[in-house]
């Protein structure tokens, strides 16, 4: 079984080190206690947007291996970030696969998140600058996939600084911008 989920807004789980002199007992409820923070936390992640297509196929390389290898596993992590990145989503990364004494492999993705849209006009030298422009007018020109609680993806950018490029106001050169944290920046300076 495979099941794809998106992590990045998730706090990263830490592993709490076991003590060497933990009794048998001990150390059985501390792999319960790590299996059922597992489990919760599988439950209040998101699923990723990975189509059925390739889903299916991760299922058939699992089928044909038969065993999960760190070989079989990279080769996943392969296939899952050239999809996303194939699809313009550059800030996606397979960064873990969840608890693998389980029979279903977990494939735990950050897709980059939106999290906040900062707007800031520049000037030439690239210090940030008051503007007359309205952000509304600026913001009227993002696509909705730049929203905050969307998966950044770079065509949506790159029509976005079209767009505004369109107004006849701006040189956005400088493109935008996007931090492991989901934040994007966007760089307009005056047109001269």
């Amino acid at each position: 079984m495979f099941r794809c989920i998106n992590v990045g807004l998730m706090a990263q789980s830490k592993p709490i080190e076991m003590d060497p002199d933990m009794t048998d007992k001990e150390k059985l409820e501390y792999y319960k206690s790590q299996e059922k923070d597992y489990k919760r936390r599988i439950e209040r992640s998101r699923p990723c947007l990975l189509p059925m297509q390739v889903h299916r196929e991760v299922l058939q390389m699992l089928r044909d291996q038969g065993k999960v290898s760190a070989r079989l596993l990279q080769k996943i992590r392969d296939r899952v970030q050239r999809w996303y990145h194939d699809e313009g989503y550059a800030c996606a990364q397979v960064v873990n696969f969840g608890n693998l004494n389980t029979k279903e492999v977990v494939c735990e993705v950050v897709e980059g998140d939106i999290t906040q849209l900062v707007i800031q006009f520049q000037d030439k030298l690239g210090n940030v600058v008051e503007w007359n422009t309205q952000l509304p007018v600026v913001r009227r020109e993002l696509p909705r996939q730049l929203r905050q609680g969307n998966v950044f993806n770079i065509e949506a950018g790159k029509q976005a600084l079209r767009n505004v490029n369109s107004l006849g106001k701006f040189n956005s050169k400088r493109g935008s911008r996007s931090h492991p944290k989901g934040k994007i920046w966007c760089f307009f300076s005056r047109k001269t």
